[in-house]
């Protein structure tokens, strides 16, 4: 237990690298609108940013389904093999959506392939991550899904460039490998957390919450874990409206060139980041229910301005 005392923030940095390559699907909103009118050209039909959504919302609908399978074969398989497979379905979703000539094969390649490579990818890097910070639970939550929502405030700029010098499907096909590489990579450096595992001169606190550790299946017998999807679902909708079409929102109702609209995206993602970062220190100060509270108040505030 003692070296990995140590050796678990190593392994939650590769974790936060590679949330960081998961997080692309929160710069949909830049390659919509490009990909859409290349999709015209080639069909003859024509095919808007909203028509796309439908594979966007593929993908967000998906991704839950393997994020719970996976924690089920992370704890038979581990982490490793989770993350490498989900590497290789991110590169391979992002590259054939690039490639993709029709409405179908863009939805096949981004809403399925891309979106089971997000869930799988996802889930067990932040899974088997907070494993291993009994006393920072919060932290490394916050860190981990920070890195995640910090991918959009990189690639909408990178993504726009590549749009403008070279077309949306090098876009698409060139992020695809980068991502996929070093998601992969990083799966590969990825160690299972032993059972029972607890940090070197940390003693575990006692108090009236009880923490729950059950496999798959009892969790998902529980009517908690039920209520928690209901309030992540609510919750985390109302922030993928409105980063999915923000750039379209930028260029069409206020009038931002391509590249401000990609800064605006870009803007939203790094408040995003920071507040994931917040609410994980502030998690473990004051509890996660009153800090999810606080955050689906602010969520609602934010959107009724």
């Amino acid at each position: 237990m003692k070296n990995f005392t140590h050796k678990r923030w190593t392994l939650l940095a590769i974790a936060c690298l590679i949330n960081l390559c998961t997080g692309s699907v929160y710069a949909w909103s830049v390659f919509a609108g490009p990909k859409a009118q290349q999709l015209s050209e080639l069909t003859g039909s024509l095919i808007t940013a909203g028509d796309l959504a439908i594979a966007f919302s593929v993908c967000n609908g998906l991704a839950p389904i393997p994020m719970i399978l996976g924690g089920y074969f992370v704890d038979r398989l581990g982490p490793k093999a989770v993350i490498v497979v989900g590497g290789l379905f991110i590169g391979a979703g992002m590259f054939f959506s690039g490639a993709s000539e029709t409405f179908l094969s863009f939805l096949i390649s981004y809403g399925l392939i891309f979106g089971l490579g997000l869930g799988f990818t996802y889930g067990a890097a932040v899974n088997n991550t907070i494993k291993f910070f009994p006393d920072h639970r919060g932290l490394a939550g916050g860190l981990t899904t920070g890195f995640y929502g910090l991918c959009s405030v990189i690639v909408p700029p990178i993504g726009q460039y590549l749009i403008a010098t070279n077309g949306i499907s090098f876009a698409f096909e060139s992020l695809g490998i980068v991502f996929g590489t070093v998601i992969v990579l990083g799966g590969l450096l990825s160690i299972k957390c032993p059972p029972d595992f607890v940090p070197q001169g940390w003693t575990k606190p006692t108090n009236n919450f009880v923490s729950l550790d059950v496999d798959t299946l009892s969790m998902l017998k529980r009517p908690r874990f039920w209520l928690m999807f209901a309030f992540l679902l609510c919750c985390g909708v109302s922030g993928m409206m409105i980063l999915s079409h923000a750039a379209v929102i930028a260029r069409t109702q206020i009038g931002y060139s391509a590249a401000a609209a990609a800064g605006a995206v870009a803007f939203i993602a790094l408040v995003n980041t920071f507040a994931r970062l917040v609410t994980g220190v502030l998690s473990d100060k004051f509890g996660q229910l009153p800090t999810l509270i606080g955050a689906a108040i602010g969520a609602a505030a934010g959107l009724s301005c």
